[in-house]
């Protein structure tokens, strides 16, 4: 401890490292989760006297708050393309629901209002609500800053873990206290937006080959003279017919070209597709023009606004461009792939084809998310710079002093910045991956400071209050689920399995998410969450806010 205590590097990163070691435990089916592990391990370390100067809670606070508004920038403005204001409302609701049970609560109780800042935080599992009250406090109650910094620890620290088992505990049997059968109700929704089909066919996803035949006389007489379109191959077999040699001249076939008799025809499509042919094609060739096909894999991110809210079967991207999708990323998370997928801006896609046809089709979509290790650091601190100054601005209404707030300022930021990164691929490029670290320790390095605050009052406080303070959560937390559940079922008329998808997005529960999806046997519920997680971090940040300044 004594070594500890000399040495605040080491405090945090042994904090982390135990934290990180402690999440990975399992119990069961329920994983802790890193955020918990790094919590549980700074409270204890906290009950024992050690703690982390002010400044590094700071750093870790701005770059979680300004890279959630990076990740959420791309789709932000542009979710009103599919289903876009049920989602806000859902969140808004939600996040409004939240802020009023907590307030009464916190009157009825004679709660301290950090305290109950802390509550509604933990009890949702939501960082940006607790960064929001945090930078709140610090903004309007300099004077009484540590005591209320430590109560706000407090009450997220009692209600975080009972958040996250209740919330799971709730998806799990809530579908059965209501009779839904999420996966007739998945089913449905698959049918009605042609989302249903072979599961098997994206899970797959192996790398096109191309294989070259030469008709036979046979084969030619049995089609007759019938067009591509006619034989209507792709939809029957998945593969495509990509060149064709005639006359020892080589080109590309349209829905209107016959094979005819000795014609060597350049097939693409997965290996398993080649099982599929109705007819014998004929012997096998090696034909080194016709096979030198470069076929690899692309991710493209969709910018083009004419493409975004259609459904993936209009773009005919297997028919007329000869490649073909096997993954869509929506909000880091992976959607349901068929025809009747609604696509939106900022969706991450994963296409294979043939080099010069993915260049032509990634000129259509947008633009090639390419494995940089560069970070636009530049832009990155000028962007968290913007944030922190827009967050001191000031604005008199009816003599209230009202501002965004650091939280707010940042997250404004990092929306636009995120924003303009979708639509300008050379402007602020910060790849997935550093993304997601700068994002991971800057949430780590805040909740190693909260846990470490929060250990030295928390016996203390759970004696007190604590179980008061644990059973209001619980009872905000259940009324949270079926006021959603009323809200998007009877107001919005949405789609049950999809519903329930969305209330964990509301709620930015990812384990919540995984349970539900695991029930209903389907991705579906995945494009409620990701409709709501983005618009849900953003409201609550606000909410955070809202829970110290009112």
């Amino acid at each position: 401890m004594a070594l500890l205590n000399k040495s605040v590097p080491l405090l945090v990163f042994v904090v982390l490292f135990l934290g990180y070691t402690l999440g990975k435990l399992r119990f069961g089916t329920f994983e802790l989760g890193s955020t918990s592990g790094v919590l549980l391990v700074g409270l204890l370390f906290g009950h024992f006297g050690l703690s982390m100067p002010g400044g590094l809670d700071d750093i870790g606070f701005i770059l979680f708050i300004f890279c959630v508004g990076l990740q959420a920038g791309p789709r932000f403005f542009s979710v009103f393309l599919e289903d876009g204001s049920k989602y806000i409302l859902l969140a808004v609701v939600v996040s409004g629901s939240a802020l009023v049970l907590a307030k009464l609560f916190a009157w009825y109780l004679d709660m301290n209002p950090a305290l109950a800042a802390g509550m509604l935080a933990g009890i949702l599992t939501s960082t940006p609500t607790l960064v929001g009250a945090q930078d709140a406090i610090k903004q309007l109650a300099p004077s009484n800053e540590f005591d209320l910094l430590q109560m706000l620890s407090v009450g997220y620290a009692m209600t975080y873990i009972t958040g996250t088992l209740i919330l799971i505990i709730g998806v799990r049997y809530f579908p059965k206290l209501l009779n839904i059968n999420l996966k007739n109700e998945s089913e449905m929704l698959a049918r009605e937006r042609g989302l249903a089909g072979d599961p098997d066919a994206v899970k797959k996803g192996d790398l096109p080959i191309i294989r070259v035949y030469r008709i036979s006389t046979k084969l030619a007489e049995s089609l007759e003279g019938k067009t591509l379109r006619q034989l209507n191959l792709h939809e029957r077999t998945g593969c495509l017919v990509d060149k064709i040699r005639r006359n020892g001249s080589i080109f590309e076939p349209n829905g209107d070209t016959p094979l005819l008799e000795g014609d060597s025809v350049a097939m693409v499509g997965k290996p398993r597709d080649f099982r599929k042919f109705p007819y014998e094609l004929g012997d096998e060739v090696l034909d080194t023009e016709m096979l030198d096909h470069q076929v690899e894999y692309r991710k493209i991110v969709l910018t083009n606004q004419k493409v975004a809210g259609n459904e993936l079967s209009s773009l005919a991207i297997d028919e007329q461009h000869h490649c073909f999708v096997h993954k869509v990323k929506r909000s880091q998370i992976e959607m349901p792939i068929n025809q009747g997928l609604r696509l939106s801006k900022g969706d991450i896609m994963l296409i294979s084809g043939e080099r010069a046809r993915l260049d032509r089709l990634t000129s259509i979509l947008g633009y090639e998310e390419k494995q940089s290790h560069t970070t636009d650091l530049i832009t990155f601190c000028l962007g968290i710079v913007m944030g922190l100054v827009i967050g001191q601005i000031i604005v008199k209404v009816g003599g209230i002093d009202v501002t965004l707030g650091n939280a707010g300022g940042l997250l404004l930021s990092g929306i636009v910045i995120g924003h303009l990164r979708a639509n300008q691929p050379t402007f602020g490029q910060v790849p997935p991956a550093a993304l997601y670290v700068l994002m991971e320790l800057g949430l780590m390095f805040f909740m190693a400071n909260v846990g470490l605050k929060a250990g030295g009052g928390i016996l203390e406080a759970m004696s007190s209050a604590g179980l008061m303070v644990v059973i209001s959560a619980v009872m905000i937390e259940v009324t949270l689920m079926f006021v959603a559940y009323i809200f998007g079922r009877y107001c919005l008329g949405m789609n049950r399995a999809l519903l329930l998808g969305a209330i964990t997005g509301a709620m930015t529960s990812t384990p919540a998410l995984n349970v539900i999806t695991q029930e209903a046997d389907s991705n579906v519920p995945s494009l409620g969450y990701a409709g709501t997680y983005t618009f849900a971090n953003v409201f609550l940040t606000l909410v955070g806010t809202m829970m110290i300044a009112l």
